[in-house]
């Protein structure tokens, strides 16, 4: 099913958004989608291809990716999920694998399993990392509270200073 179409294939290799609305067009019949589609595009189709472009187009990768984001975009909807784009993310990713394992197609299930694990990883790293400078930041923060007490007292004492170069060290 993930199968690239062929370059000879002129429904198939439509941009997406050509494709649904010829989809769109097929449903109440061929005649008329083929029609419009010579009006509006200049291509000109028998009802044969219009038929096997029917029957491939809700399996189809760009199909599955309209599909996900309409999805994505109806969960935004409810009131649970709210404001929050990392849920949403998530379950129209889980929305978008059970897709592609019930049109069996492993190539984009294992792919679309490989960006999830990469986006939790990225998650993950973004999340330490803004640790890390959440700790710096206080460890700064820290050194000068240290160097304010000591310009308050009138003075560096040995005590505060190697106080303050220990803070240093650990930045």
């Amino acid at each position: 099913m993930s199968k690239k179409p062929r370059g000879d294939a002129k429904l198939k290799t439509l941009p997406a958004p050509v494709q649904a609305a010829l989809f769109d067009q097929c449903k109440p019949g061929y005649g008329p989608a083929a029609a419009w589609l010579l009006a509006e595009h200049g291509i000109k189709t028998s009802a044969g291809a219009l038929s096997q472009f029917y029957g491939w187009y809700p399996f189809s990768l760009s199909a599955t990716v309209s599909y996900a984001r309409q999805f994505e975009a109806e969960l935004a909807k409810l009131p649970a999920l709210a404001g929050d784009a990392a849920k949403i993310s998530q379950l129209g990713q889980i929305g978008f694998e059970m897709l592609a394992m019930r049109t069996q197609d492993l190539e984009g299930f294992a792919t679309l399993k490989k960006i999830r694990n990469k986006e939790v990883e990225l998650t993950i790293s973004q999340k330490a990392h803004e640790l890390k400078v959440r700790q710096y930041e206080e460890k700064i923060a820290a050194a000068r509270s240290s160097l304010e007490k000591a310009k308050g007292k009138g003075g560096v004492s040995p005590e505060t200073l190697k106080l303050i170069e220990e803070q240093l060290r650990l930045l």
